[in-house]
């Protein structure tokens, strides 16, 4: 398998028992999908190890990036979201644990970042309902009045 940055990168992580059941059911989808595949399952060894890929084509391979780019697209675009590239995801969850007010060494856990720093001054962003209100008062005490008035 490919290494880790770090240790920490290897450690456990608790998993929602809803991703767990929808993992289950992925790795029971593609047991099944082996079997129909029959002998153009190739599968995808790694070190001389076959190596089970949670998401893979049907004949075990990983996933075609060009595919899996615009399998992305089609969420997004159906979701009539924004479209951003894959890596830009880890960015905005780092913004939700901010907003969600996580603390930061959790949140730096789970991003599996070394250091604190690379989680809050690299991906997370600040949607601070204070940082508005401090907005608005500062235009209040410059211009007299709210800037929605």
């Amino acid at each position: 398998m490919v290494p880790v940055k770090t240790r920490k990168s290897d450690a456990a992580l608790p998993l929602p028992d809803q991703i767990a059941d929808l993992l289950k059911q992925r790795r029971k989808d593609q047991r099944k999908e082996r079997i129909q595949e029959g002998a153009k399952w190739k599968g995808w060894e790694v070190d001389g190890r076959q190596a089970e890929l949670v998401f893979s084509q049907r004949n075990g391979k990983p996933v075609d990036p060009r595919d899996d780019w615009e399998e992305w697209s089609s969420i997004l675009e159906e979701a009539g979201a924004e479209h951003i590239r894959p890596h830009a995801a880890r960015s905005w969850s780092a913004t939700m644990m901010v907003a969600l007010e996580i603390h930061p060494k959790i949140a730096m856990t789970l991003m599996r970042h070394a250091d604190i720093r690379t989680t809050l001054n690299l991906y997370a962003r600040s949607p601070n309902p204070e940082l508005r209100a401090a907005a608005e008062e500062m235009s209040t005490l410059f211009l007299g009045k709210a800037s929605g008035e």
